[in-house]
């Protein structure tokens, strides 16, 4: 004889199973600052037939939300610090994107040189 605790539990099991999933790819126009992104993904999902429903999950790049909020950085203009250019040195990368991570980030723990050993494992 079972407990209705664990007819629950099979139960629940059994519709976990039946789920479905199913990815799709909208194609979004060129995102610029001040766009607003859920009309932008709304249309986009209407115009390639893909009705949104309660429940879906939408999951946006980064990329898309940087544009949309004005947080995109011309590389060109980043001035690099002393320590950037240690660090870079360190992680084999450019200065310049060194110098955008201690901006944005509280502190630094590891330098890893990601190319270097890339290149070592092929």
């Amino acid at each position: 004889m079972t407990s209705a605790i664990e007819r629950n539990f099979s139960l629940s099991i059994f519709i976990v199973m039946m789920l479905k999933v199913e990815l799709f790819g909208l194609r979004l126009p060129e995102i610029r600052l001040g766009d607003d992104l859920v009309e932008v993904v709304l249309k986009a999902a209407s115009i390639d037939g893909i009705g949104l429903q309660d429940y879906d999950v939408l999951v946006i790049t980064s990329k898309v939300l940087s544009k949309a909020l004005g947080l995109l950085v011309n590389i060109e203009d980043v001035k690099p610090s002393r320590k950037a250019y240690r660090i870079a040195r360190r992680a084999g990368s450019d200065p310049r994107f060194v110098e955008l991570l201690l901006h944005e980030s509280d502190r630094i723990v590891a330098a890893i040189p990601f190319k270097k050993l890339i290149k070592r494992e092929l």
